[in-house]
This record gives structure tokens, sequence and C-alpha cells, in this order.
């Protein structure tokens, strides 16, 4: 009898202790998840709805994601050869989220035409964030109210809704989830290497995610690893030394597969000094605050965006006041996280870049540091992105300020008026999604080109953030060569190679010798280079042109009405 009720309870008692042990990040998540759907997120998470990435940024990723799908399997792994053809590029530059994307090529054949998994990964980002800031806020406090409140605190970092336009850098949980790793205690050398082997995938899943994130996370490994090597003894010179080549190699490795690496060469990224950020990044709201007036900062400081929040302000002066009564309790933290402190010194300075300044004027000119750089310049132009790091950790010391006061009660009063206070000053009404209507190519002619036709090129080619570009007609014709599988010689990404570039600047002076497996959309003020033997016409308001050298259902459409 015993024997059955202790067998019918054993699955309560083990939902108890999981309870026990993540319903504190687990609440934080819930929480961070409710304020996605708040900000008005919830219209991305449909699979099939896709219009909403066709503008901006989001763009590259999806067409990113959709000639990914398409691309032959190869090595590296993330070579998208159709989308920017013949150069091609790579599902990193595409800002596609290597990793995911490459869950969505496996699952192809089983996925709809039209398919995005971005506002799921955006809805993570959320969760993640506020399950690893319940995490650091465990480190502080065993009460498990403060611990779910801290990590909501975290989730309401206005970092998260900032970055929205780039789907991949609102991953600030990698940032996160490192800090934790650096600041969590340690308590014996076998948890050291169970906490090392547990940041090499993390490591391995940020570098297939976005590299900057990537970087911070790299770093902040390092810094644990100097940690337990130097402060705690826990880890032997060997042992330190395997470490940082595992986990700088493997996600050297993760570059290369995935594009971002090894690739042919590349235009020079110009804007480092431009794309920085400012020395009051964390007290600047730009704009998002309900109550705190932005301070002035250069257009392009956006980047560099670490904005606190009152809340979190609020909580740091109680914080900067009990350190001032406990001055030896803060000299024993320094001294057990100096690599952490040196890390996260080091980000912060290099993400006022060459150029810093304070509310928008330079103060101090770096350039000649950075001038031999340019390989670092260059790969992180925008260094402003490297201030995250600082902004986590400085809601990691507002949230230790309640646990320090060792009064319970009062702890999670402040910490529930940080949060309240939080939610309330950021402006809502700037996080609105406006979805633009993909306006398809309906034409039956455009389902006969596969067989007879191999490509489809916009003439002039149009390259975002390198020669003119129409959303519109970039939009029209990639769906096209997507659901067709044929390859494209517009579109945007990341990093360009070098010829590419070059072809923008480049005007046509002379008749355009027609490639027989190409089909041509053309701006109707080129129409005169091509030659008269070209046939021409218009479809579904485009002006389309193709070689006359053989026989397709193609040619019998433009004849019917040429141009």
């Amino acid at each position: 009898m015993d024997e059955n009720r202790t067998a019918r309870r054993a699955p309560l008692l083990r939902m108890r202790v999981l309870w026990r042990t993540h319903g504190a990040a687990a609440s934080a998540s819930a929480l961070a998840i409710a304020w996605f759907f708040y900000l008005g997120y919830g219209a991305t998470l449909p699979p099939g709805r896709i219009a909403w990435l066709l503008r901006g940024d989001w763009v590259a990723a999806f067409w990113g994601l959709c000639f990914f799908r398409n691309a032959p399997w190869s090595l590296p792994l993330g070579a998208t050869p159709d989308l920017l053809w013949p150069f091609g590029t790579s599902v990193g530059f595409a800002d596609a989220i290597p990793w995911l994307a490459l869950a969505c090529r496996l699952l192809s054949g089983w996925l709809p035409l039209d398919f995005q998994p971005f506002g799921l990964w955006f809805l993570l980002c959320f969760a993640l964030q506020g399950w690893f800031g319940a995490r650091i806020a465990a480190v502080f406090s065993a009460d498990r109210v403060q611990q779910a409140l801290g990590g909501t605190l975290f989730a309401l970092t206005p970092v998260l809704p900032d970055r929205n336009g780039h789907i991949a850098l609102c991953s600030v949980f990698f940032v996160t989830a490192g800090l934790y790793l650096c600041l969590r205690p340690v308590e014996s050398r076998r948890r050291a290497r169970a906490l090392l082997a547990g940041a090499l995938p993390l490591a391995i899943w940020a570098a297939g995610t976005h590299a900057y994130l990537s970087a911070m996370l790299i770093a902040l490994v390092l810094a644990y690893c100097a940690r337990m090597a130097w402060c705690e003894r826990l880890l032997a010179p060997g042992e330190l030394a395997l470490a940082v080549a595992l986990v700088v190699g493997s996600s050297l490795g993760a570059y290369w597969l995935f594009g971002y690496i090894g690739w042919k060469q590349l235009a020079p990224a110009g804007g480092f000094g431009q794309f920085a950020s400012d020395l009051s990044a964390l007290i600047n709201p730009q704009g998002w605050s309900r109550w705190v007036d932005k301070l002035p900062y250069m257009e392009r400081q956006a980047e560099g965006f670490a904005y606190l929040g009152c809340g979190v302000l609020a909580l740091l002066v109680l914080r900067a006041l009990l350190s001032l009564r406990r001055p030896k309790v803060v000299w024993r933290a320094v001294r057990s996280h100096w690599p952490l402190l040196l890390a996260l010194l080091a980000m912060w300075i290099y993400s006022l870049s060459s150029s810093v300044r304070l509310t928008g004027d330079e103060v101090l000119d770096l350039r000649g540091v950075y001038a031999p750089l340019p390989l670092l310049t260059e790969t992180f132009r925008s260094s402003g992105r490297f201030v995250w790091p600082l902004h986590m950790a400085l809601i990691a010391a507002a949230v230790s300020a309640c646990a320090a006061l060792r009064m319970r009660n009062v702890a999670r009063v402040l910490l529930l008026a940080a949060v309240v206070l939080q939610a309330a000053e950021l402006k809502r009404k700037r996080l609105d999604f406006h979805p633009v209507a993909l306006d398809a190519l309906s034409a039956p002619v455009w389902a006969t080109l596969p067989g007879h036709y191999r490509h489809l090129a916009l003439v002039p080619m149009q390259i975002k953030w390198a020669c003119p570009y129409d959303d519109a007609v970039v939009n029209r014709v990639s769906y096209e060569a997507y659901r067709r599988h044929l390859t494209i010689n517009s579109g945007n990404a990341a990093r360009k190679e070098l010829e590419l570039r070059e072809l923008c600047k480049g005007r046509l002076r002379a008749p355009v010798d027609l490639e027989p497996h190409t089909v041509y959309v053309l701006d109707s003020k080129v129409r005169r280079y091509f030659r008269k033997d070209a046939a021409c016409g218009w479809i579904d308001g485009l002006l389309v042109c193709a070689s006359d050298k053989r026989e397709t259902p193609l040619l019998e459409v433009l004849r019917r009405d040429p141009a």
C-alpha cells in the first residue's frame, strides 16, 4: 500500500524539485514572453506570415534563408550561390541566423514555400533573456521571488526592442549567459570543468547566430577561464590553454562553416568610428523614454544604444550607497572577478571606437591607435554594440543591490518597483511593425521558366547599400527566383565581394550580349543598350528581355506585347 502511494506521488515530487530548481527562471521567461506580446510582436509568430519581413534589414535575412533552402549541399555549408549570382554570398552574411537556417533547410521538404522562423526566434530571445537573467539573480539571492523579478528586469532591457530591426542581434541572451558563467560561484575543480564543457556548445551556437554576439561571448568565456585559473586555482595551465583553444577554435570553425570567414575577397567595410557608442550611452534614452529627454548623439551612434532605464538606474544608486558602506565586500568581489572586469572594460573601450564622443562631440581622437588594426575595425565596424556586456553587467549590479539589503520583503518590493518603473517608461508606440504586401508576379508564363532558363537578372543590378535599390522590384523578382529555383543577381548582404561593388559603380555603355539562359528585368532607361534582336516585352508591369536564340514559351509572350 505504501509502495503504491509512493509511486503515485513520485511524479509530483519530481515536479516540485523542478519548480524549486527552475521555477524562478521559468517565471521570468513567462513574464518576458508576456512583454513580447505587449510590445506587439505577436504578429511575427505565424510561420506563414512573411509580409513583415519585406522591408528594412529583415529582408536580407528572409531572402538569405529562402535561397539557402534552395542551395546545393556543399562545404562550407553556408554557401548561398543563387543569391547575388554569379558571385554568391553566405547565409552568415545574410544575417539569417545560420543554425536556424540550417534547421529549416534540413526540414525544407516538409515546409511550405512561404515560411519564416524568425518570429519564433524573436520570442525565444525574450524568453532566454529572462531565463539567464533569473540565473544571474540566483547568484545573489536564494529567494525565488527576487530571482523571477531580477530575470524580468533583464528581459525589460531597452536594448531588446531597440534591436528589433535585426532579429539575429536580438539574441543578447548569449551575453547574459556568458555573464552568468562568469558570476556564478564554483565549488570544485570538477564543477569548473563541467561549466566549461557547457560553455563550449554555447559558444558554437553563438558563432552560428551572429559574429558580434559570438565575439562578446568568447571574451566572457575567456574571462571565466582566467578566473578559474588565476583567481580560484581550479584550472591548471594546460587545462586553461586547452579551454582557450577549444572555445576559439570551435567558434572559428563555425565561422568558416557558415561563410563568415574563408570567403572570396570582400570589399572593405567602412564606418568604424561612426557606428560607435557614446560616453553617455548608458543614460541616453535616444527617444525611448517617456520621462527622460534624449541627449545629443550622432546619427550612427544609435548602434551603440545601451540605455539602462529608470528602474535599473535607481537600483544602481542604491548599489553605490551600499558599496560605500561595505568597501571590503566590494574589494573582495573585484579581486575574485578582475578578469571579468577587464573584459568588460576592454569591450566598452572598443565600443567607443576611434572617435570617442560625449553627447555627440568628439573628446578624444584614437585613430592612430586603431590605424594598424584594419582587420579588427573592418570586421567589427559597428563597435558600439560592444557596450552591451557592460550594460548587462550593470543590470546584474542593480539586481544585487536588493539582495545586499538582507531584508527579503523590502528587496522584493524594490525589485517589483524597478520592474514596473522599467516597463512603464519604455515607449511602446515605436515598436509597431508595418507589413509590406508582396506583389507577387502572377503571369502564367513565369511557371515555364524552369527548364528553359536558370537565371533572373535585374539590369542594372540592385545591391542594397552599394548601388540604387528598389525594395518593391527586388522583392517581386527575388520571390519569383526563389519559387522557381532560379538565381538572382541582386539583393542585400552584410558584406559584398569587391568585384561586385565595382560592378555597381560601372555604367552600361555598349550593347549588352544576352546570355541565352538568363531572363533580364530592365529599368526602361537602359533598354537602348540591348541589341535590337533581343526579345523584350511587358509582363506584370516589368520590362522583360530574353535572347531570341532559342524558342521558349517566354518568347511567345514577349512578342505579343513587345517593348
